[in-house]
Protein backbone atom coordinates (compact mmCIF):
# COMPACT_ATOMS: atom_id res chain seq x y z
CA UNK A 1 0.00 0.00 0.00
CA UNK A 2 1.40 3.54 -0.90
CA UNK A 3 0.29 6.46 1.35
CA UNK A 4 -0.96 9.09 -1.36
CA UNK A 5 -2.03 11.70 1.22
CA UNK A 6 -4.36 12.64 4.04
CA UNK A 7 -7.36 15.16 3.62
CA UNK A 8 -8.62 16.13 6.71
CA UNK A 9 -9.14 13.49 8.51
CA UNK A 10 -9.40 11.09 5.79
CA UNK A 11 -6.90 8.48 4.13
CA UNK A 12 -5.64 7.81 0.39
CA UNK A 13 -3.84 4.66 -0.32
CA UNK A 14 -3.55 3.04 -3.44
CA UNK A 15 -2.26 -1.17 -4.16
CA UNK A 16 -0.52 -1.87 -6.85
CA UNK A 17 0.44 1.60 -8.48
CA UNK A 18 4.41 1.96 -8.03
CA UNK A 19 5.27 -1.94 -6.32
CA UNK A 20 4.27 -4.51 -8.81
CA UNK A 21 2.13 -7.03 -6.44
CA UNK A 22 0.15 -10.12 -7.74
CA UNK A 23 -3.21 -8.50 -5.94
CA UNK A 24 -3.07 -5.50 -5.39
CA UNK A 25 -7.38 -5.76 -4.68
CA UNK A 26 -7.13 -8.11 -1.78
CA UNK A 27 -4.27 -6.28 -0.48
CA UNK A 28 -6.36 -3.21 -0.06
CA UNK A 29 -8.90 -5.17 1.47
CA UNK A 30 -6.67 -6.82 4.30
CA UNK A 31 -4.90 -3.07 4.57
CA UNK A 32 -8.27 -1.52 5.13
CA UNK A 33 -9.91 -4.73 7.36
CA UNK A 34 -6.39 -4.61 9.57
CA UNK A 35 -6.80 -0.67 9.90
CA UNK A 36 -10.24 -0.96 11.39
CA UNK A 37 -9.00 -3.75 13.82
CA UNK A 38 -6.53 -1.74 15.22
CA UNK A 39 -8.47 1.45 15.44
CA UNK A 40 -10.55 -0.57 17.37
CA UNK A 41 -7.89 -1.57 20.04
CA UNK A 42 -7.02 2.20 20.31
CA UNK A 43 -8.27 3.68 23.70
CA UNK A 44 -9.35 6.47 21.12
CA UNK A 45 -12.17 5.09 20.05
CA UNK A 46 -11.56 5.80 16.53
CA UNK A 47 -14.52 5.59 14.16
CA UNK A 48 -12.55 3.96 11.16
CA UNK A 49 -14.86 3.42 7.67
CA UNK A 50 -12.89 2.23 4.56
CA UNK A 51 -14.11 2.32 1.26
CA UNK A 52 -12.23 0.50 -1.60
CA UNK A 53 -12.52 0.32 -5.52
CA UNK A 54 -10.53 -1.13 -8.36
CA UNK A 55 -9.50 0.65 -11.37
CA UNK A 56 -7.36 2.48 -13.25
CA UNK A 57 -6.09 6.25 -12.22
CA UNK A 58 -4.57 8.95 -13.51
CA UNK A 59 -1.07 10.36 -11.63
CA UNK A 60 0.68 13.06 -11.57
CA UNK A 61 2.81 15.52 -9.36
CA UNK A 62 0.65 18.64 -8.47
CA UNK A 63 1.88 22.13 -7.46
CA UNK A 64 4.78 23.95 -8.67
CA UNK A 65 6.48 25.20 -5.24
CA UNK A 66 6.16 22.33 -3.18
CA UNK A 67 5.44 19.07 -5.48
CA UNK A 68 2.52 16.55 -3.99
CA UNK A 69 2.22 13.19 -5.53
CA UNK A 70 -1.16 12.75 -6.45
CA UNK A 71 -4.24 10.56 -8.19
CA UNK A 72 -6.79 11.54 -9.93
CA UNK A 73 -10.14 9.73 -11.40
CA UNK A 74 -13.56 7.70 -11.55
CA UNK A 75 -11.78 4.71 -9.51
CA UNK A 76 -11.07 7.39 -6.89
CA UNK A 77 -14.31 8.86 -6.63
CA UNK A 78 -16.15 5.85 -6.42
CA UNK A 79 -13.91 4.55 -3.45
CA UNK A 80 -14.27 7.99 -1.95
CA UNK A 81 -18.27 7.24 -2.60
CA UNK A 82 -18.17 3.63 -1.00
CA UNK A 83 -16.12 5.28 1.80
CA UNK A 84 -19.13 7.57 2.61
CA UNK A 85 -21.78 4.75 2.40
CA UNK A 86 -19.73 2.62 5.20
CA UNK A 87 -20.58 2.87 8.80
CA UNK A 88 -18.44 2.75 11.38
CA UNK A 89 -16.08 0.18 11.72
CA UNK A 90 -17.18 -1.42 8.43
CA UNK A 91 -15.10 -1.73 4.78
CA UNK A 92 -17.79 -1.17 1.23
CA UNK A 93 -17.26 -2.38 -2.14
CA UNK A 94 -19.09 -2.38 -5.33
CA UNK A 95 -20.12 -5.06 -7.07
CA UNK A 96 -17.44 -4.48 -9.68
CA UNK A 97 -14.67 -4.62 -6.75
CA UNK A 98 -17.07 -7.69 -5.09
CA UNK A 99 -16.26 -9.92 -8.18
CA UNK A 100 -12.48 -9.32 -8.33
CA UNK A 101 -12.14 -10.41 -4.09
CA UNK A 102 -15.49 -12.63 -3.79
CA UNK A 103 -13.10 -15.95 -3.43
CA UNK A 104 -10.73 -14.67 -1.36
CA UNK A 105 -13.21 -12.44 1.16
CA UNK A 106 -16.03 -13.35 3.10
CA UNK A 107 -18.80 -10.34 2.90
CA UNK A 108 -22.81 -9.69 2.07
CA UNK A 109 -24.51 -7.60 -0.38
CA UNK A 110 -26.29 -4.34 1.16
CA UNK A 111 -28.42 -4.16 -1.71
CA UNK A 112 -28.24 -1.36 -4.39
CA UNK A 113 -27.97 2.28 -3.24
CA UNK A 114 -28.22 5.72 -5.06
CA UNK A 115 -24.70 6.94 -5.21
CA UNK A 116 -23.49 10.39 -5.36
CA UNK A 117 -23.44 11.10 -9.08
CA UNK A 118 -22.84 7.32 -9.87
CA UNK A 119 -26.79 6.43 -9.39
CA UNK A 120 -27.67 3.03 -8.27
CA UNK A 121 -24.94 0.36 -7.45
CA UNK A 122 -24.89 -2.44 -5.83
CA UNK A 123 -22.70 -2.29 -2.51
CA UNK A 124 -21.30 -4.85 -0.23
CA UNK A 125 -19.46 -4.93 3.62
CA UNK A 126 -16.67 -7.08 3.53
CA UNK A 127 -16.16 -8.80 6.78
CA UNK A 128 -13.11 -10.84 6.72
CA UNK A 129 -10.11 -12.08 4.19
CA UNK A 130 -10.72 -16.13 3.70
CA UNK A 131 -6.78 -16.56 2.85
CA UNK A 132 -3.61 -15.82 5.09
CA UNK A 133 -1.68 -12.64 3.78
CA UNK A 134 1.18 -14.50 1.71
CA UNK A 135 -1.05 -16.97 -0.35
CA UNK A 136 -1.04 -15.01 -3.53
CA UNK A 137 -1.99 -17.99 -6.32
CA UNK A 138 -3.41 -16.11 -8.88
CA UNK A 139 -3.15 -12.52 -10.24
CA UNK A 140 -5.96 -10.46 -9.23
CA UNK A 141 -5.50 -7.49 -11.62
CA UNK A 142 -8.21 -6.72 -14.06
CA UNK A 143 -6.86 -6.44 -17.62
CA UNK A 144 -6.61 -2.78 -18.25
CA UNK A 145 -4.31 -2.84 -14.90
CA UNK A 146 -1.89 -5.24 -16.42
CA UNK A 147 -1.90 -3.61 -19.92
CA UNK A 148 -1.33 0.17 -17.96
CA UNK A 149 1.38 -0.76 -15.38
CA UNK A 150 4.06 0.17 -17.69
CA UNK A 151 2.04 3.56 -19.05
CA UNK A 152 2.12 4.35 -15.50
CA UNK A 153 5.64 3.68 -14.27
CA UNK A 154 6.47 5.68 -17.60
CA UNK A 155 4.82 8.24 -16.65
CA UNK A 156 5.63 8.86 -13.05
CA UNK A 157 9.63 8.05 -14.37
CA UNK A 158 8.96 11.01 -16.97
CA UNK A 159 7.40 13.43 -14.40
CA UNK A 160 10.35 12.17 -11.95
CA UNK A 161 12.93 13.48 -14.96
CA UNK A 162 11.29 16.55 -15.58
CA UNK A 163 11.33 17.87 -12.41
CA UNK A 164 15.38 17.66 -12.28
CA UNK A 165 16.07 19.51 -14.97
Amino acid sequence: MEKIKTIGDAYLAAAGLIHQTNNPTLDAVRCGLAMIRAAERLPAAWQLRVGIHTGPVVAGVDHRQKYQYDIWGDTVNNAARMESQAQSGTLFVNADTWRIIEPHCNGQSLGHRDIKSKGQQEVFRIDSAKTSWNSRKRDLRSPHQNENKSKFTAIVQELIHMKRR
